[in-house]
């Protein structure tokens, strides 16, 4: 089970990982400096009817919630890494830890 603290609940990077190919999440981007935030630009739009997509996106999120919680459940693991240590040790994505 996820660690609790100051009424946060952190999860560890593992945990994270798998969690994110649950319920077809799909890909997440992250802009990482302000550079990369310069270089995005708005190309469009397209009109989301809520009746349609907000169901969706519901079913979508009960059913990582369930597949995550039904996994994840009192699986932490002695060597798991969190997300505050890789920030205060500034982690590079080639780091043989993560």
């Amino acid at each position: 089970m996820p660690t609790v603290t100051n009424w946060t609940v952190t999860i560890s990077y593992r945990q994270l990982n798998n969690a994110m190919h649950l319920g077809k999440l799909g890909q997440q981007f992250v802009l990482k400096s302000k550079t990369a935030f310069e270089h995005i630009r708005f190309i469009g739009s397209e009109i989301a009817e809520s009746s349609e997509w907000y169901a969706k996106k519901m079913l979508r999120d009960r059913t990582a919630r369930r597949e995550y919680f039904s996994v994840e459940r009192n699986r932490r693991q002695r060597e798991d890494l969190y997300i505050t240590q890789i920030m205060d040790e500034e982690m590079m994505p080639n780091d043989p830890r993560l």
